[in-house]
């Protein structure tokens, strides 16, 4: 054999050789390092769970280990700040607070956690509080452009309608499409009338026209939202 082509093999040879000691050991290093992440993910999981069922001494234990997740957002973009409020845990919510979260991160939807104080059943107007004291911005927006007022006209919550009106917030605040908090009432399904009393009370319009020229009655009638349609029509919506 030709004493080049001889040497020419052996270098592929060697280069081959090479090739797959590398290949060997990326592979090594891959299930390294998913060993060591996998519990951290399921750790992430796990905040945002307990967070959501107000277990401080899981939060703690996994913040402890991790800080950074005091501020973890999973899929949704949510962080356990929002798992916090979106469930009325209002101890939970002070917790975090406490250790460093961020009361401004919303999720993918532009929800923050004010959106979901907004618009919670209990503790509402306590989380509230809390948010604002730890810097939480008031005239925060979701995607659509909804206020804080959007979404607690649109859960139909008397309670944090009339916190928002005494902090000066405008009953006529339009979002993306021109809707005012009144014609949220559409989708509302809890305390409905006392909702519109309260937003009628600091002025809103119940006829009021968005973008498309639909009113407060008309967007409740394509939702056959029968609780918002009675309580529009006895306060002379058309």
């Amino acid at each position: 054999m030709n004493r080049h082509v001889y040497h020419d093999i052996q270098a592929t040879c060697r280069i081959r050789r090479q090739h797959r000691a590398w290949e060997l050991w990326v592979a090594v290093l891959l299930i390294a390092l998913l060993g060591i992440c996998s519990p951290v993910l399921a750790e992430d999981r796990a905040i945002h769970r307990y967070a959501a069922h107000g277990n401080i001494e899981e939060v703690n234990r996994l913040i402890t280990a991790h800080p950074i997740m005091v501020n973890k957002q999973d899929a949704s973009g949510a962080t356990p700040l929002i798992s916090a409020t979106s469930n009325s845990e209002a101890g939970m919510v002070a917790f975090l607070l406490s250790k460093g979260a961020d009361p401004n991160i919303a999720n993918n939807g532009g929800a923050a956690p004010l959106h979901y104080a907004s618009s919670a059943l209990r503790a509402n107007t306590r989380m509230a509080d809390l948010l604002r004291q730890h810097g939480a911005i008031i005239y925060v927006r979701n995607r659509d452009g909804g206020t804080v007022l959007h979404s607690a006209a649109g859960a139909a919550v008397p309670a944090m309608i009339r916190y928002w009106l005494d902090q000066g917030m405008g009953v006529h605040v339009t979002d993306n499409y021109g809707r005012q908090p009144i014609h949220y009432i559409a989708r509302a399904m809890w305390k409905v009338p006392e909702a519109v009393e309260a937003l009628l009370a600091a002025g809103a319009d119940i006829n009021a026209r968005a973008n498309k020229g639909k009113t407060p009655l008309q967007l409740a009638t394509e939702r056959r939202n029968s609780r918002a349609i009675e309580a529009l029509k006895a306060r002379g919506a058309k």
